[in-house]
């Protein structure tokens, strides 16, 4: 691999990260505004990974380089406080894991359990705490660092090892096997990040026949939305874009001599995908929501495999615009007529349930669902081109696809088909990059 090529791409993330704004807290007013927010990303940091995300890399040099600063930008994340204090402080996240540790004791008093991607620990801790002989807490980041102190002051250093170290470099010691594992592994819209390879991978490895994995299941859901302020905003943005580059053609021309107009539709095209095409981190509030939801998939996480989980296969949706929908004020009301439909919205759900074998004395769920309120995960959201008018009771169809990138494993896209009175919209690609 070229060093150079290494350390300019090492060098274009670290410069994009020391110009980061404040991680997304809710409440901290620490956010940038608007239908642009990534998942607490700025602006423009989103829009320079969005970009870079799209370059066609030429040579096996340059994609070994780009790959290698991807993990880099990727672990660079999850060792800073800021980061993990974010995580802690979603509370149905943390309530959902709490609340299956604790409330499920069986499964961990006596038992030997590994952590993956341990983080801060805390998921270690409550192991610890309910009873577990021993915990393996697995961190790649200097997180481990911090891990280590944490499970020391909370008097756990005895039941709790600290591993700095990537999961598949681990050794726990000739024949050492675990009755359960633990992670916290969710990424955007489930699979954004690809940790759950690492967690399969440590399944097939490290646990012993019959052992359980928490969470046990997941799931993913499909819905449509009305939210036309932020759809509104984004083509406001995108005509902005495009009204620029006259402006720029002409003073290239006359101050320069210089003809740019090849650059127009390729310009367009590019202000297009990040502007329309580029799924959105929302947190959507229950008047936007249209009907119920469809399941899209459903896993069963000791058993799928990682060939599996490379993305969600063409699946087809059949959505019905509903009588009546939610107010701003919580009230019911009926639906518009018409009723402007700006887009779709993705989240997920896993369930901790123990195993087939041995089923938890109390499941547990972990929703990301808009109704739950708040999680850091929030819901991606892909907006139309341009809104279609429903009215109660038309159905829309389609399907959606997600498929990992070949230059990123990491990030995803979806494909998305709509199919409105036997016409066809679509199909359209939407990235998730943040």
């Amino acid at each position: 691999m070229s060093k150079f090529l290494l350390l300019s791409f090492l060098s274009a993330y670290w410069s994009v990260k020391s110009n980061e704004s404040n991680f997304c807290e809710k409440g901290s007013g620490s956010c940038a505004t608007g239908a642009d927010i990534r998942s607490g990303s700025s602006p423009t940091q989103e829009r320079r990974d969005h970009m870079v995300n799209n370059v066609d890399f030429q040579g096996t040099k340059a994609k070994d380089a780009y790959e290698a600063a991807t993990n880099v930008n990727y672990f660079y994340n999850y060792a800073f406080i800021a980061e993990q204090k974010k995580m802690l402080s979603d509370h149905i996240r943390m309530k959902a894991y709490h609340s299956a540790i604790f409330d499920n004791k069986d499964y961990f008093q006596g038992k030997v359990v590994l952590d993956v991607g341990a983080g801060s620990g805390v998921l270690s801790m409550w192991c610890a705490q309910a009873g577990a002989a021993h915990v393996y807490a697995v961190e790649y980041t200097d997180m481990a660092l911090h891990a280590r102190e944490l499970i020391a002051r909370n008097g756990l250093s005895d039941r709790v090892t600290v591993i700095q170290s990537s999961m598949e470099d681990v050794e726990l010691g000739e024949g050492v096997r675990v009755d359960a594992i633990v992670s916290e592994w969710m990424g955007l819209l489930l699979f954004r990040e690809s940790m759950l390879d690492t967690v399969i991978y440590a399944r097939d490895n490290f646990l012993k026949p019959g052992g359980t994995m928490w969470p046990s299941h997941a799931a993913m859901y499909w819905s449509m939305i009305s939210a036309e302020t932020d759809r509104q905003e984004m083509e406001m943005e995108l005509t902005e874009a495009e009204a620029s580059f006259q402006e720029f053609v002409t003073a290239m021309q006359i101050d320069y001599g210089l003809d740019y107009e090849y650059w127009r539709e390729k310009y367009r095209s590019e202000n297009e995908n990040y502007y329309v095409y580029n799924a959105v981190w929302r947190e959507l509030q229950m008047q936007e929501m249209v009907g119920e939801a469809a399941q899209i998939g459903a896993w069963d996480l000791s058993r799928v495999t990682a060939e599996q989980v490379q993305g969600v296969e063409k699946t087809s949706f059949r959505l019905s615009v509903p009588e009546l929908m939610r107010g701003s004020e919580g009230e019911v009301r009926r639906t518009p007529r018409p009723l402007s439909l700006s887009g779709f919205a993705g989240w997920f759900t896993v369930q901790f349930n123990g195993s087939n074998e041995f089923p938890a004395a109390r499941p547990v769920e972990l929703s990301t669902a808009p109704e739950m309120g708040y999680t850091h995960w929030g819901q991606e959201v892909c907006f139309l081109r341009h809104a279609l008018s429903v009215y109660a009771g038309d159905t829309v169809s389609g399907s959606m696809s997600m498929t990992r990138r070949k230059d990123n494993k990491r990030t995803y896209q979806i494909e998305l088909t709509v199919i409105m009175n036997t016409t066809q919209i679509g199909p359209y690609i939407y990235d998730i990059s943040e």
